[in-house]
Parts: structure tokens; sequence; C-alpha cells
């Protein structure tokens, strides 16, 4: 929604101060300003609102997002520019607002009435709409289940997209974001399994699969990304530049969650051979490229990839390494539900870790304390939730155009 009209708005000292740091408050603050100097250039005034509405979404202020996109939405009323692809990506925005914030049936209703609107040209013509809107309703299907029989079928629309995708070879990476989210829901499924049969053997060859296929299809994707760019003439436009820039990391995201992904499966299953050696390789190649991503977008991951880490290590009885990580993980930012669940997780560890230490009892017990409050900081809807489904991935369509 920003993208024709970024270079304009660049031009401004408020937006170049936003753009290092997308999330802080000195930053939307600035973009409030920005929005009153725009105000009279209904382009640049659009893609001011669609920025901020993204910040305060990365922000963890829900609120303030919708009432934003409501903003942008009046603005295109206003002056006749409220096109269906415009709708489509508003309509979408408010979808993954609605999830974040905990309100998983609004946001499927939003996700189901695009799907189901057959007068919407941009779903019929647009795969990348049409699969973020089924992934949207999969997702929001998902952490809406309770029980065996509600996750039973909530595989379904993630297969879909899987299916659907296969008829798009250009779309690769969201084949790769739609390998990761059937991975993780193929894992939500085992545990529920796992919990109603009371068994700690979860069986997750199916979502080891999804994501091991989704990381062969983001490699490929990877290689062929470098292979253009190292031959692209010299004289490529700054907007080129940017697009490759984001597919950069995009494919640098999706690699973290799909190999921390793998490494979590693998301390899962005792059964297999080696899994500690071949769970520490996928989660130390993880926090390296999570490492590298630009920082407003590795604070998102870091807890996580820090915590699969020093999961390995206390799995290998290197205690004091496995401690000073999981001091690092805590440490960490949690803003969205999905990293305060990482959070939570990352407490749980190093309570577990202290536990198998003499004289850390105590220690132990106050991280187990506020790893419950960081879980009753979350919205209801979330709470509880089991850490797999912090990987899930609402992507909207405007994170792949390029």
């Amino acid at each position: 929604m920003i993208q024709p009209h970024l270079a304009t708005i660049q031009m401004l000292p408020e937006i170049e101060a936003a753009l290092k740091d997308p999330v802080s408050q000195t930053s939307i603050d600035a973009l409030h300003r920005a929005v009153d100097i725009f105000r009279t250039l209904p382009a640049e005034h659009s893609a001011v609102l669609a920025w901020m509405a993204s910040s305060q979404q990365r922000a963890g202020d829900y609120k303030a997002a919708l009432q934003t996109l409501d903003e942008l939405q009046m603005l295109r009323n206003e002056t006749n520019t409220s096109t269906p692809l415009i709708q489509t990506d508003l309509t979408l925005a408010r979808a993954k607002t609605l999830w974040l914030a905990g309100n998983f049936a609004a946001a499927k209703e939003l996700c189901d009435a695009l799907l189901e609107d057959a007068s919407n040209p941009v779903m019929q013509r647009s795969p990348l709409h049409y699969a973020a809107a089924r992934n949207g309703q999969a997702v929001t299907r998902l952490c809406s289940a309770q029980t065996l029989d509600d996750v039973f079928s909530v595989r379904d629309p993630f297969q879909m997209v899987v299916a659907f995708l296969k008829d798009h070879p250009t779309l690769t990476a969201v084949h790769t974001a739609a390998q990761l989210n059937l991975g993780t829901a193929q894992a939500v499924y085992a545990e529920i399994v796992g919990n109603a049969r009371k068994s700690a053997d979860v069986p997750l060859d199916s979502a080891m699969r999804a994501w091991k296929l989704g990381l062969t299809i983001q490699q490929r994707n990877k290689s062929g990304n470098s292979s253009s760019s190292s031959s692209s003439s010299s004289s490529s436009s700054s907007s080129s530049s940017s697009s490759n820039e984001q597919a950069k990391v995009v494919a640098g995201m999706l690699q973290v969650r799909l190999q921390g992904n793998l490494a979590w499966g693998l301390l899962h299953m005792p059964q297999e051979r080696d899994r500690v050696k071949r769970a520490s390789e996928f989660a130390g190649e993880a926090l390296g490229v999570n490492d590298a991503l630009p920082a407003p977008t590795q604070k998102e991951s870091l807890t996580r990839a820090l915590t699969t880490v020093a999961l390995c290590y206390h799995q290998t009885s290197q205690a004091v390494t496995a401690e000073g990580l999981l001091q690092s993980a805590v440490d960490g930012p949690s803003i969205s539900p999905l990293e305060k669940i990482d959070l939570r997780e990352a407490y749980s560890a190093y309570a577990a870790l202290l536990h198998d230490w003499d004289r850390r009892e105590r220690d132990a017990a106050q991280l187990e304390q506020q790893a419950a409050d960081t879980d009753a900081q979350l919205p209801v809807s979330w709470q509880g939730k089991s850490s797999i489904h912090s990987t899930l991935w609402f992507w909207t369509p405007s994170l792949f155009i390029n």
C-alpha cells in the first residue's frame, strides 16, 4: 500500500526516523506528524497512514492500528480511490490485526467473506491474495481449536493453500510460508492427540516433513534470488533494490522459523538418532540467520532462537552455557502475543534448567511464576497456547510484492 509513493514520503525527516525503528513510540509520533504534513496530498497521505497502521500493529497497539486502517478507508472513499485491490488489502490487514489482538472469530469472518465474495475480481485474478485469505482463514481456525474434534479438520485449509500454490510456481516465498504454517498445524494437531492419549510420544513426522519441504523450497528460492541479483545491471532502480532487500529479509525470516521448528521437533522426538546434535545444528543456523536480519525484525524471533539453542545445551549437560543464553532470552522484547509466548517458554526453559541444579529451586520457582505472569498478560484467547503457535505466520500480500 505504500510502495508507489515511498520515495516521495521518504524525503521527510519524520519518515527517515521512522525507517530506523518502526515500532518505537518516537517513530509512531513522527508518523503522526507526517500524516498532518501530507494531509492535502491524498496519495502520500494514504501511504503514510498505511505505514503508520503497520508500525502500530508491530508495536502491539492493535486498537490504534484498526483506527488508522479505518481512517485510511475513509480517505480512500472520500477521494474515490478505493479499488477492489486496495479494499482487499485493507481487509486482510484488519484480519491480521484482529488475529494478533486475539479476536480470532472476527478475523476469520473477514477472511471467509473475501473467499465467499464471487464478485471480487482480486480474489479471482490474484493468486497471492487468494492464498493470503485462505491462509488467514486457516490460521484463525487453528488458533480457535480447543479439542481433538476441533483440530481434526483444521489442517485441511493449510493443505488447500499448499495444493493451490503448486499451480503457481513463481510464488515460491509464499509456498515456503504455507509449508511453515502447514507444519505448525500438524504439530498442534499432534500435541492435542498426545494430550488426549496422555502420551509424551507425540507423532511429529508430518510436521517435520512439511518444515523440511519448506526449507528446501526456501533454499532454492534464496539461491535463485542470489543468481538474479548478481546478474542485474548497475542501473537498477532504487525501488528494485528495496524490493530485493525485502525479499532477502523475508527469506531470512522464513529460514529462522523453519530451522527453529525443525530443531524443536527433533527435541520432542526421543526416538530419533542423534536428535540433539541435529537439533543443535538447526538451532545454531537459525540463530545465525536471525542475527543477520535488520534490528527491528531480528528482535521478533530472537527470544525463541536463543531458547532453542539453550535447550540443546541443556540436553548435553552444558548448563552454564544454557543459562547464559536463557538470561539473554528472557531479557528480550515481548510485544506481540507470539513474542510473549516465546518469552513465557524462555522462562519455563530457564526454570527447568535450574531444577536440575542443586540449591536453585527458589530461583526456579521465581522463573515459573514469571512464566505464569507472562501468560496472564496475553489476550485471553492466546493464553495457554503451546510454544509452537508462536511460529504461525499470518502474512499479507504486501510483504511479498516486489
